[in-house]
């Protein structure tokens, strides 16, 4: 900073360049709200689809229909690989009681598409994270965060 210059002149955005930029937050905003409820939209046609919701006889429309739980605990959780500071995916809890070892989860976000599974899919040949995004995995307990 020079002797004329102060940080508020160096630091000056036009209120132009403030309007634009708040008007392309919004709609980023915007779209990022819309993604994200066609991704819940999406993991739950995948779950109802893998639970035999789906399929038939107007099971979907009925369940669809039901007020949610307003009490219902968040089962948000984030999946580890090898140690607890390896985050590979974020997800949500399906069944706590699978094993002793294992939790049951759908993963919801990828965030290291080329990390390997744990225990890899066999139906569907996906061993890769990035290709387990919407199904339901057992996920050893003590890297289910």
């Amino acid at each position: 900073m020079g002797k004329f210059v102060t940080q508020d002149r160096y630091f000056f955005i036009s209120k132009i360049v403030k309007q634009y930029l708040d008007n392309e937050q919004k709609k980023t905003n915007e779209r990022f709200n819309k993604l994200e409820d066609e991704l819940e939209n999406s993991v739950f046609k995948a779950v109802s689809f893998q639970m035999g919701w789906g399929g038939g006889g107007g099971q979907e429309e009925e369940f669809e229909n039901e007020p949610l739980d307003q009490e219902s605990p968040d089962n948000s959780c984030y999946l580890a690989f090898d140690d607890a500071t390896n985050l590979v995916a974020k997800g949500s809890i399906v069944d706590y009681s699978v094993s002793g070892e294992n939790i049951e989860v759908i993963m919801q976000i990828c965030l290291q598409g080329d990390a390997l599974l744990l225990v890899s899919i066999e139906k569907e040949f996906i061993d890769k994270v990035k290709d387990a995004v919407g199904f339901i995995l057992s996920w050893p307990r003590h890297l289910v965060i």
